[in-house]
């Protein structure tokens, strides 16, 4: 399998991961992705949903507590299961993809793409400030300069 692709589909899952955790679609997400990775074992399948179910407990509760270092450890944990799954069943790849379209963002574009960055510099005394970077550059500068 391409590492591109099975990168994208991994990000992919996770975010519909992340963005059904606290929505009625979770269990339905739950349900679909322990079916994939227990590959039609209802004793496999029945563990990854509990190990899922475990999981959105600790990303809520790290959230409320602020705790995002655990959100981040939890998301980790998910992208190297995931990987691990696509290279032992390169044929489920497919699969993840309908699952993550399926409860994922409707947007068309890959959720890399939707991300922004925003800088934030100030120049004093007569300084200048030369930034780069990919795609838009936006120069706000304030009133009166």
């Amino acid at each position: 399998m391409d590492p591109t692709s099975e990168a994208t589909i991994i990000v992919a899952v996770i975010a519909a991961l992340a963005k059904s955790i606290t929505t009625d679609a979770w269990t339905g997400f739950k349900g679909g992705l322990g079916k994939i990775l227990g590959r039609g074992n209802k004793d496999e399948t029945a563990r990854e949903e509990e190990q899922l179910e475990r999981d959105k407990d600790r990303i809520l509760a790290a959230r409320e507590s602020g705790k995002t270092d655990l959100v981040d450890r939890v998301d980790t944990k998910w992208t190297v299961r995931l990987q691990e799954f696509l290279e032992d069943h390169p044929e489920c790849a497919d699969e993840l993809r309908a699952l993550a379209e399926l409860y994922g963002d409707e947007s068309d574009e890959p959720p890399t793409a939707r991300q922004s960055v925003v800088n934030r510099n100030i120049a004093m005394g007569g300084s200048r400030i030369i930034s780069s970077g990919i795609g838009d550059v936006n120069v706000n500068l304030p009133s009166g300069e």
